[in-house]
């Protein structure tokens, strides 16, 4: 039966749904500038094992900062001057902008800059909090990633969010006033004090009771030195050491959960980032993966465990990897894997990695992801995995194959900038020859008969090249070369750089970061050391958005679900593997040899900001059997005498770090039902409905 119109604005219906969703999420969505197709990156793979086919405001106000309902917290602090109006925010990727590698380039085609609609900043936290330092001169100058989309070819089904948007904003107006009343938040998240230990694994803490220690205030230092520029998350100025702080825990984890914040509270910036640098014990991150490839990840265990060519573990090394992510508390470590998982792709799962997909994760990029790019790139260029990937399993002295030696070129060392030719190409498929395959074991052989000899050059590496039986010796001498150019070196500081700064970095920072990497003789600690001690890393708040996956896990981390039982979790795990493969960005997916984009450009349709709501839904709501909010949902009952705006900033300080800026907040409060003063009574079962809008906004959307 429809409902009336008189029931579907009342608050709490579908259409107050809708009208919050739209009100707190607008900026995020973008529908009215979205394009109609389904989803951004290009359509997912096809599904090959199991599974479902599957005005501006001020900002979200931090405990100890400013607040946006009540002012300043403290009658001393001094709020940092906002950007005068209608100063540009939210900036789009400019077209080309320097892109060193093709799948960046790709994602920017065509894209101008342009100011998006409905600017937002966030009210600027008190000066009086940040630690005193003097001020820096390296400030970001990458414009800001924009999770907003600028009109353009709107569907109709666009345009007519378009006009709910513009009726959410007015119809909240009222709500406003009374958003300036309410009491002020906490100076602390209400969740920072740890869960209580127990039996089963329930928190993401460390295993070991021993506090990280800092091996310098680097990052600490430049925190306090950088000045952020106007974009959602602040307006101009000096961080505070609460934004400061959600600004590492957004951009060194998939997605905070209150232990992060309670971690990184209690032992402070330099020794959390020291802690994260450490290969320290993982228990629930084990937990989860040792529910996948239960026989094992080498090759031998895996051709001992399945049918011949089926793809079922190297999907299930993709779904490790998700569950890890969720759960692992060496987060920075799991980012730092996927930045070289797609800087050396080899698609997971595809045809020639049904055998060697997981081995190749295991010991070519999660062996080497806190080693040295050098160590990874010889391991990949002697796996089978790369090797048939890139089909040089078929070349030979007389037909050379050039596809690896093109990629080795393009994407895995100096880039299409990096000045090699054709002819560079051509040798470089030459020093490659005959790295193949055993297709028996399925283990790398190197087969002298089908090396080319003769003279090679490339990009100043000569080799005689006159026996076939040293080739490939030669051919490890020459990607060592490779590795140590500093083409190379800028080609990994700028993934890193774009992972964790912004879309486009300044190319100071690169350069700087590629000195360390010459420097530490390829070694990648080193390198974040030094990007975290950036002025730049630290000025760029608001720059960079969530890709689909990692909305999932953010979503799954804010909501802090536990780990009770990992058999049940694997379940769940699954189901959300197959969502992310229906968003085209499943964990290790990307079908071309570059890796997934990780610019906002390639993830902004409106299909796929309608399935992250989807998504929010169903993890707040508990939908997924295994992997219950129950954190959560005990946190999120309101409390007794308690007032509705008082419930909704608890549960946005949750989720957020935070309380939302006036006017979303307003929208909260008016989707529960009367006043900022009213009582919670009888509106307990809202409450995974406010989270779920509260993910859906921009303030949850940006990384």
């Amino acid at each position: 039966m429809t409902e009336s119109p008189e029931v579907e604005s009342r608050p709490g219906s579908r259409r107050g749904l809708l009208r919050a969703a739209v009100t707190v999420g607008a900026a995020t969505a973008g529908l009215a500038a979205c394009s109609s197709q389904s989803s951004g990156a290009g359509a997912p793979p096809v599904r090959t094992s199991g599974g479902p086919t599957g005005s501006g405001t001020t900002g979200p106000t931090l405990p100890g900062s400013t607040s946006a309902a009540t002012g300043p917290v403290s009658s001393t602090a001094s709020p940092v001057p906002q950007p005068s109006p209608g100063a540009l925010r939210l900036v789009r990727p400019q077209d080309g902008a320097d892109a060193a590698d093709r799948d960046e380039s790709a994602a920017l085609t065509g894209r101008t800059q342009q100011q998006a609609p409905q600017p937002l900043e966030y009210r600027a936290a008190a000066a009086s909090t940040a630690p005193a330092a003097p001020t820096g001169t390296g400030t970001a100058t990458a414009a800001a990633s924009s999770a907003a989309t600028t009109a353009g070819k709107a569907s109709s089904t666009a345009q007519a969010a378009a006009r709910t948007v513009a009726t959410a904003a007015s119809a909240t107006a009222a709500t406003s006033s009374a958003a300036a009343s309410a009491s002020p938040i906490p100076s602390t998240p209400v969740s920072s004090t740890p869960a209580p230990a127990s039996a089963t694994l329930t928190t993401a803490a460390p295993a070991t009771g021993a506090q990280p220690q800092a091996r310098d205030q680097a990052a600490s230092a430049a925190a306090a030195r950088a000045v952020q520029k106007a974009t959602v998350f602040g307006a101009a100025g000096k961080l505070s050491d609460a934004q400061a702080k959600e600004h590492l825990l957004r951009r060194a984890t998939f997605g905070p959960r209150p232990s992060d914040r309670a971690d990184l509270n209690r032992v402070g910036i330099d020794a959390w980032l020291e802690g994260q640098l450490t290969q320290v014990p993982d228990p629930m991150g084990d937990a989860i993966a040792g529910q996948f490839n239960r026989e094992g990840t080498s090759i031998s265990q895996v051709l001992g465990a399945i049918p011949r060519y089926s793809w079922d573990r190297q999907v299930e090394v993709a779904q490790m990897v998700l569950g890890r992510w969720i759960f692992s508390s060496r987060q920075l470590y799991e980012i730092v894997v996927d930045v070289f998982a797609n800087l050396l792709n080899c698609t997971t799962p595809s045809e020639s990695l049904w055998a060697c997909g997981p081995d190749y994760h295991h010991q070519v990029i999660r062996k080497h992801a806190y080693g040295k790019y050098r160590d990874m790139l010889l391991a990949a260029l002697r796996h089978p995995a790369m090797l048939t990937y890139l089909n040089n399993d078929q070349s030979t002295r007389e037909h050379v194959n050039e596809d690896l030696g093109r990629e080795l070129l393009e994407l895995h060392t100096v880039g299409v900038t990096g000045g090699y030719t054709e002819q560079d190409v051509v040798n470089s498929a030459r020093i490659l020859s005959g790295r193949g395959v055993d297709h028996t074991p399925q283990t790398f052989q190197y087969k002298p008969d089908r090396h080319y000899v003769g003279q090679v050059t490339v990009m100043g590496f000569t080799d005689p090249n006159t026996a076939a039986d040293q080739g490939l010796d030669m051919g490890d001498r020459y990607l060592t070369y490779l590795a140590t150019l500093p083409a190379t070196a800028k080609t990994v500081a700028r993934k890193l750089a774009v992972r964790f700064v912004c879309d486009q970095p300044p190319q100071e920072l690169v350069d700087r970061l590629a000195k360390t990497y010459l420097d530490s003789d390829t070694a990648i600690v080193p390198v974040l050391r030094a990007l975290f001690a950036a002025d730049e890393f630290w000025a760029a708040v608001g720059q960079k958005t969530r890709r689909p996956v990692e909305d999932l896990v953010a979503s799954a981390r804010a909501l802090d679900i536990p780990l009770p039982d990992p058999a049940a979790a694997r379940k769940a795990v699954i189901s959300l593997y197959w969502r992310s493969w229906d968003a085209g960005n499943a964990p290790l997916g990307w079908t071309p040899p570059d890796g997934y984009p990780d610019v906002a450009a390639a993830w902004e349709a409106a299909g796929q900001m309608l399935q992250r709501w989807s998504t929010h839904r169903g993890l707040a709501e508990g939908w997924f059997d295994g992997m219950k909010p129950l954190t959560a949902a005990e946190e999120f009952k309101p409390k007794s005498g308690e007032t509705i705006g008082a419930w909704v900033d608890r549960i946005c300080t949750f989720l957020l770090g935070a309380t939302l800026p006036a006017e979303r907040r307003a929208a909260l409060v008016d989707f529960v039902g009367g006043s900022d003063s009213s009582p919670t009574t009888g509106q307990e079962w809202k409450a995974s409905q406010i989270a779920a809008l509260v993910l859906d906004s921009l303030y949850f959307q940006a990384r």
